[in-house]
């Protein structure tokens, strides 16, 4: 899990790659695997 969703629903996991936190997170673990 990579931040919180807008609303917290089961139902809305597939939605994952629209929200926004998903990107900036996965730009911090390209960051961090770039260092590593």
């Amino acid at each position: 899990v990579f931040g919180p969703l807008p609303i917290p629903q089961p139902n809305n996991s597939f939605l994952w790659p629209t929200n926004p936190y998903f990107f900036m997170e996965l730009r911090q673990l390209k960051k961090q695997a770039l260092m590593m």
